[in-house]
């Protein structure tokens, strides 16, 4: 893969990008369904610990971390959208039919997380929350860098080019 997609000042992550970064949760012992075609229809999650990057639809590119731990599912939204209601309809979709249960019960949490300093670098701080669930922390307890440019060359250097889950930069809240 090369680097231009992550490396280049306001373009978004593509299919390939997310789907790299979502083998190595994988890799991790997450789950995650992507990409959904007509050969993998969405289905329920079975898992009770899913980690996933989701959204980029054409008429809202917008990337989100999703992360279910078999009881609440949480996004991690770099926008701050801050409610179910604010999702697009095919996000909406998405939650609906992988975590029925947790939106009829009211247990889908949108977290407070870092903004993302542009309007392009969703994909890349959705990774950034999505590496720090996987390493064990809580992405609403960190405070990540401003630097779209610090961002996207960690993400493209230490992870993707390296296949493993490094912390991107940033600093534990008080």
């Amino acid at each position: 893969m090369d680097g231009m997609n992550i490396l280049s000042d306001n373009s978004y992550l593509d299919d390939l990008s997310i789907s790299s970064f979502l083998l190595l949760l994988e890799d991790e012992g997450f789950t995650f369904q992507f990409p959904m075609t007509i050969f993998n229809p969405l289905k329920p999650s079975t898992s009770n610990n899913d980690l996933q990057i989701f959204g980029g639809h054409p008429s809202h590119p917008h990337w989100y971390c999703l992360h279910f731990d078999g009881h609440n599912v949480f996004i991690y939204d770099s926008l701050g959208s801050g409610n179910f209601e604010k999702l697009t309809e095919v996000e909406k979709h998405y939650i609906q039919v992988r975590y029925p249960k947790q939106v009829e019960e009211k247990r889908v949490v949108f977290k407070n997380v870092t903004s993302q300093p542009d309007g392009s670098t969703c994909g890349v701080y959705a990774a950034a929350y999505a590496t720090t669930i996987a390493l064990g922390g809580d992405p609403s307890d960190f405070v990540y860098s401003q630097n779209s440019k610090e961002m996207r060359e960690h993400f493209y250097t230490h992870i993707i080019l390296a296949r493993k889950l490094v912390h991107f930069p940033s600093t534990r809240k008080n």
